[in-house]
């Protein structure tokens, strides 16, 4: 092992020997070789930490890929719900005066029944969504 001697001011070779000891260092050559090879391997830290800065963008580059591709589907299955609705209500004939209060009634016992029916086949948070949306649709049918 080649030696070096080097000229420390006061104040830092007690902060080095404080160090050595805290770290549990036998010998404040001991950490002073490690600090050395710990500055001189910094590059190739600095190196992984740019690495996996790369990898963490290119994951949020895909996630708002990813994302993006979801709003396009909601946006159509939006747009295919507003035209079905469209049709029905165009098509389907209002029924006359003396059976309408029964025809409502019976609308809403088969809305209902095909909200519980599209709340079984959701997941998650969609069901609660669901079910405000259940309650709001049965106050305003009752005002």
């Amino acid at each position: 092992m080649k030696k070096r001697t080097i000229r420390l001011p006061d104040e830092l070779d007690a902060k080095i020997e404080q160090a050595a000891a805290s770290l549990g260092f036998r010998t404040t050559s001991d950490f002073a070789r490690n600090a050395l090879r710990s500055a001189l391997d910094g590059s190739r830290e600095l190196t992984a930490v740019e690495d996996a800065e790369q990898r963490l963008v290119a994951g949020l580059d895909r996630m708002a890929r990813e994302l993006r591709s979801v709003r396009r589907v909601q946006q159509a299955q939006f747009a295919f719900t507003e035209t079905l609705a469209k049709v029905l209500l165009t098509c389907i004939p209002e029924p006359s005066s003396e059976v309408l209060a029964q025809a409502k009634a019976r609308a809403m016992s088969r809305y209902s029944e095909f909200l519980k029916s599209v709340g079984k086949a959701m997941d998650g948070d969609s069901k609660a969504v669901l079910g405000e949306l259940a309650t709001f649709n049965g106050e305003e049918q009752t005002s």
